[in-house]
């Protein structure tokens, strides 16, 4: 049961809201990862919240979000995620690295009754300073968490957000399209709005696909369903899987994290139906960065790994089941290779030599 915390906000003196994107050029708004104090939001929760408002920001005439911006190499990321704060050098430092305009902090704390309250704010790169501030509060339900992050970046940039609805254009109806029946919300012929497309076409594997439109494109929340029930649940962007969504697949398994060109890409978690998970880095739907896989059975309990599409190389940690610590490299082969550091309870046990995966001598430490 999520847990009561009392949340004050006190704003000193107040601020003007600024006119981003009013001046015909396109302000660049980096939004950084969401902070979650109280350690009791959920990981795909605060990444659905960061995505979405990348997503409105983009989507919005004048402005440009992207979220892929390296914390962890201008502060201590976990110190970040304690406080939010960040200093003046960051702030200026994010802005040089990244060519931002400003910096978009956002938090997130549970109520009582499963509510999730979110603040964002606004930092000014060349000033310093706080431009604007904004709060709403919301369900853990992916749609309303979308509906509400509109909203939010609507209080922020005091321009209309509000998802796509239906206008005096638009009907309700039915629709024979090449790959289907569709039935819901149409304009100008075609799909426009909340609606389901049932796929005829013997060509794909695709069930159904229901959720929003724009344009005739599965653009914003919706759910596909394919025959050998594999289901993805999340963000579209122009017909393409993009932002932060969860897929089943069949064999048991499933993904939640970032997508991006129908792709596993940015930073996720997968569930192998065997029990393991393994939580990090994705390129391509391929493991590529840092990550942390923690096993349900086997030699190891968890181990930290640097990938390259797949492939561990580069550091890593394991973890052994009988208490054990062991640190070394991996080569371009995949392979242990060098030096690697066996320790317990914090104190070397011996120094193992590996030659691309074969071990070739064993130090016992003194």
């Amino acid at each position: 049961m999520l847990k009561k915390v009392l949340f004050i906000v006190a704003l000193s003196l107040a601020i003007i809201v600024p006119s981003y994107g009013q001046d015909g050029e396109t302000k660049r708004i980096a939004v950084l990862e969401t902070v979650d104090k109280e350690n009791s939001v959920s990981y795909s929760t605060k990444l659905i919240i960061r995505s979405n408002l990348t997503a409105v920001i983009t989507s919005t005439p004048g402005y440009e979000g992207y979220d892929r911006v390296d914390v962890s190499s201008i502060m201590e990321e976990h110190e970040f995620q304690r406080t939010g704060l960040v200093g003046d050098a960051d702030i200026k430092r994010l802005g040089e690295m990244t060519g931002a305009d400003y910096i978009l902090v956002t938090e997130v704390v549970s109520l009582e009754n499963s509510r999730l309250f979110i603040t964002s704010k606004i930092l000014n790169v060349e000033s310093a300073q706080i431009d604007k501030t904004a709060n709403v509060e919301s369900s853990e339900s992916s749609k309303e968490l979308e509906k509400n992050c509109r909203k939010l970046a609507g209080k922020l940039f005091g321009v209309a957000t509000t998802a796509t609805t239906t206008t005096a254009t638009e009907t309700k109806g039915e629709l024979t399209l090449e790959e289907g029946i569709y039935v819901g919300e149409i304009q100008n012929g075609k799909p426009h709005g909340e609606g389901r497309l049932t796929y005829s076409d013997d060509s794909t594997n695709i069930k159904y696909y229901e959720g929003d439109w724009v344009n005739g494109n599965k653009h914003g929340h919706g759910t596909m369903e394919w025959k050998d029930n594999e289901k993805y649940v999340g963000q579209w962007k122009s017909d393409e899987r993009c932002g932060a969504g969860k897929y089943y697949y069949s064999d048991g398994s499933r993904y939640e994290g970032n997508w991006a060109k129908n792709e596993r890409n940015g930073v996720g978690t997968y569930y192998f139906s065997n029990g393991d998970r393994y939580e990090g880095e994705w390129m391509n739907r391929l493991k590529h960065g840092e990550g942390t896989t923690y096993y349900a059975s086997g030699e190891l309990t968890k181990a930290t790994h640097t990938w390259a599409e797949n492939r561990r190389f580069g550091p890593a940690t394991e973890y052994t089941t009988d208490g054990y610590i062991h640190k070394g490299s991996y080569n371009v082969n995949g392979n242990k290779d060098g030096e690697w550091k066996c320790y317990k309870f914090n104190k070397l046990q011996s120094t193992m030599i590996y030659s691309d995966g074969k071990l070739k001598r064993t130090i016992r430490a003194k």
